[in-house]
């Protein structure tokens, strides 16, 4: 996921797939306009009251299906067959709610980083000491990880499988949280409570592979809880950053 030339993703080339003629029954959006609008990928006409509720409920349950899914065989060699078995549906239910499996990967994608960067800049919001705000940038990494861990490793391996516009439109907001993290890093530095000699660069890449790798390693079944893995990841990375005299405040 990382790349430390530019931008949290490393540049692929582009391949499209040939698009298809719309579904008489359930026409849907097509990719470009969905990405100009900055919505998802949905049904053409109205949905009300209680059935969007059900809709959206639904939908939810079926991206995190797929996700447990692709993290577990890999998107590529995950068919639209077995997601349709695994959420319940028939093939053809499946196709209310996509248009393709293309869409499936973007949407788990896009919440993930979005839910992500809107988190941390939630965290920026409600702390002003530049200490405690990489620790609360740390804190909302990870308690997403642990709300949806089959994301993490989906978005950190299989998004270059998106053709070339949906994955611009994520790494676009990769890089919205990079410069979030490497500006968190900045402003300690200005305020003289983090290590001057740091390039904030590197340290905002250290600090996102450290938590974007969690899903590799980390069992939460095993002896560590989750809080107590917060606590020690905050204490090595702030530690690293942190001025020497500020070095054991990460704890």
């Amino acid at each position: 996921m990382l790349n430390p030339a530019y931008g949290l993703l490393p540049q692929f080339a582009a391949h499209r797939h040939q698009p298809r003629a719309p579904r008489p029954a359930i026409a849907l959006t097509r990719l470009p306009a969905v990405l100009r609008s900055g919505k998802l990928y949905r049904p053409v006409g109205k949905v009300y009251g209680a059935c969007a509720v059900a809709r959206a409920r639904r939908g939810g349950e079926l991206l995190d299906s797929a996700a447990k899914l692709f993290a577990a065989n890999g998107f590529a060699a995950t068919s639209v067959r077995t997601v349709a078995d695994r959420a319940r549906l028939t093939k053809a239910g499946l196709y209310y709610h996509i248009r393709e499996k293309e869409d499936l990967l973007y949407r788990i994608c896009h919440h993930s980083i979005s839910a992500i960067l809107a988190g941390a800049r939630q965290a920026m919001t409600e702390v002003s000491d530049p200490r405690a705000r990489i620790a609360a940038l740390i804190r909302n990494h990870a308690e997403f990880f642990r709300n949806h861990p089959d994301n993490l490793a989906v978005l950190n391996r299989d998004m270059t499988a998106l053709s070339a516009e949906p994955r611009a439109a994520i790494r676009k907001l990769e890089r919205a949280y990079l410069e979030l993290v490497r500006g968190a890093i900045s402003e300690g530095q200005k305020a003289g409570v983090f290590r001057r000699q740091l390039d904030p660069t590197v340290a905002a890449f250290t600090m996102l592979a450290a938590l974007n790798t969690l899903h590799q390693w980390y069992d939460p079944r095993g002896r560590i809880g989750h809080r107590a893995l917060v606590r020690q990841i905050t204490m090595i990375l702030c530690g690293g950053v942190y001025a020497p005299e500020r070095a054991d405040e990460g704890a």
